[in-house]
């Protein structure tokens, strides 16, 4: 966090992120009715150094949400199933979800005969996925074969539904902690089945998010753009205990900034359709009124319409500029009678006459 003090010579901190900060709120002003269903969104920045050293952005714009006051594996699946249909919907077409769990990892770690300054070593190093440096580290400290073993094996859980049964074999006997952990990740994975979206699921063991509260199912979002994750989250049942409720919890947050650069390289690197729901009309500058009438008209029916401001362009300039945006639809709008306008689809090359109402 970015600490300051103020004139009084207290603490103060920039915002590092916004989960704390609404558990703060459900926990202290909601009263008796936080044992209720709460959701929560946001759009909001925050400040934090990045642990890392990757980006030298230190303020992140997120959208996100939370759910509060129910602990069962459907909500989890719920949130990441928002995360995936929001992403989605952002335009991005290839992305993963790596999911895992805070608990499964705790209590390996909670196993271990290490002083915690070991342990935390140990917790950042496999949180950025430093397996050179992890293997120095298992030959430094006091450990058994037997744990090192475990935890150079952790960055490896990581595929498809197989990794739970490997996991399982290994853990089950030892440590019932890390077993039940496993079948919550197992249960998510079922219920993300049923939303359809099991070909953006990665089964991850080895995921540690970069916040201590998390204590359940964990998750990350990556693409091949990109080696840090574009959203995040997971659950936090104690969270809001610090604040003097106890309210199970979960959610998710996507970077904005990492989702644009995202979404720019795939467009510059895929060729993509042309959206449908997008025109751009084209119009003689007499026209203009009927233009602006035309674009409200279409956007009532739930369409995206831009409207040409440089008029002196020529049409190749104009279709160019619609290509570059991927724009489907140019509509030239050089009469006044919206029965006859020409509609052009770029995609395919056709050209129609179109009605969009009556005589002006």
């Amino acid at each position: 966090m970015f600490k300051f003090l103020n004139p009084d010579g207290e603490i103060i901190v920039l915002r590092p992120d916004m989960t704390t900060p609404i558990a703060r709120i459900a926990a202290t002003k909601l009263g008796k009715k936080s044992q209720n269903l709460h959701k929560f969104y946001y759009l909001n920045h925050v400040f934090r150094k990045v642990a890392n050293n990757t980006e030298d952005q230190q303020e992140f714009h997120q959208a996100g949400i939370e759910l509060l006051g129910i602990n069962n594996r459907l909500a989890d699946a719920e949130v990441i199933a928002v995360a995936i249909q929001a992403l989605i919907n952002a335009g991005l077409q290839k992305f993963y979800i790596d999911i895992g769990s805070a608990s499964f990892f705790n209590s390996l770690m909670d196993q271990l005969p290490l002083i915690p300054e070991y342990k935390k070593e140990l917790r950042k190093t496999i949180m950025n996925k430093d397996f050179v440096l992890l293997e120095k580290l298992m030959l430094q400290y006091d450990m058994s074969r037997q744990d090192q073993e475990t935890i150079l094996q952790l960055p490896h859980l990581r595929g498809d539904e197989s990794v739970l049964e490997e996991a399982e074999q290994t853990f089950k006997k030892n440590n019932i902690t890390a077993s039940l952990a496993l079948q919550e990740v197992k249960e998510v994975y079922q219920y993300l089945k049923m939303y359809g979206f099991e070909r953006y699921i990665i089964i991850d063991l080895g995921i540690i998010r970069n916040f201590d509260y998390y204590s359940g199912i964990v998750f990350e979002g990556y693409t091949g753009y990109m080696g840090s994750p574009i959203c995040g989250g997971g659950r936090y049942d104690y969270l809001c205990q610090k604040f003097g409720q106890d309210i199970p919890s979960t959610g998710v947050a996507i970077g904005i900034e990492k989702l644009g650069r995202v979404l720019s390289q795939e467009n510059k690197t895929d060729k993509q359709s042309l959206d449908r729901r997008k025109y751009l009309i084209r119009y003689r500058k007499d026209l203009i009124k009927l233009a602006f009438k035309l674009a409200e008209k279409l956007r009532k029916l739930d369409n995206i319409v831009e409207l040409e401001l440089e008029i002196e362009h020529s049409e190749e300039q104009t279709v160019q500029y619609a290509l570059d945006k991927k724009i489907r639809y140019l509509i030239d709008f050089q009469s006044s009678d919206l029965n006859q306008l020409l509609r052009y689809d770029l995609e395919t090359k056709q050209k129609e006459k179109v009605c969009y109402g009556e005589r002006e």
